[in-house]
């Protein structure tokens, strides 16, 4: 199994739990991960599947729409370019894992880039992504921004509210299918 930090997790609808991309002790450049490995409260066992994330990301938030896992947003090597570059770029692009095909897919793309978003599913078959910085190796301002994407929607919606104060890497949980309480994080 690999040792990653700056991952995504969540919930299977077989009850196990699926974490995916991050990055290994190489660093967020030469470590970034593609690599999936679900654990399964049962047996007490960790074990890969067989499906990468279409982009190796780490940054990226996770959660559960219908019957899909969404890895949104995060940071990756700029396509195309070489390790030795280290060139890297904040994400607006998502994927989502069907578990009964063990296969990612492309979902649709956030209207802002965001890494550290916090990435929580509502009542009703939406997603939202919380907060967030649209550039973590450059000028990294932080996000006050939420987008909403609904089950079956070809894009995400940026709502007119944002958060009273721009952070990331923040807690959030939705408390019904109206609000979602957001703590803590960088401002």
């Amino acid at each position: 199994l690999a040792r990653r930090a700056g991952c995504g997790a969540a919930p299977l609808p077989n009850g196990c739990l699926i974490v995916c991309g991050g990055y290994d002790e190489q660093g967020i450049v030469r470590g970034v991960l593609d690599s999936c490995e679900v654990f399964d409260p049962v047996k007490q066992r960790w074990g890969k599947t067989g499906a990468a994330l279409l982009r190796a990301r780490w940054g990226h938030g996770c959660s559960v729409l219908g019957s899909e896992v969404y890895a949104v947003g995060g940071c990756a090597l700029l396509q195309g370019a070489l390790i030795g570059e280290e060139l890297m770029e904040t994400l607006r692009s998502c994927e989502a894992y069907d578990v009964t095909t063990d296969q990612w897919r492309a979902a649709p793309s956030l209207n802002v880039a965001r890494a550290g978003a916090r990435v929580v599913t509502i009542v009703g078959g939406k997603l939202a992504a919380v907060g967030g910085c649209d550039d973590v190796f450059g000028r990294a301002e932080m996000l006050a921004s939420v987008e909403i994407l609904r089950q079956g929607s070809s894009n995400w919606e940026l709502l007119d509210t944002q958060l009273g104060v721009p952070r990331t890497t923040a807690a959030a949980v939705a408390l019904d299918a109206e609000r979602i309480l957001v703590m803590g994080g960088a401002p």
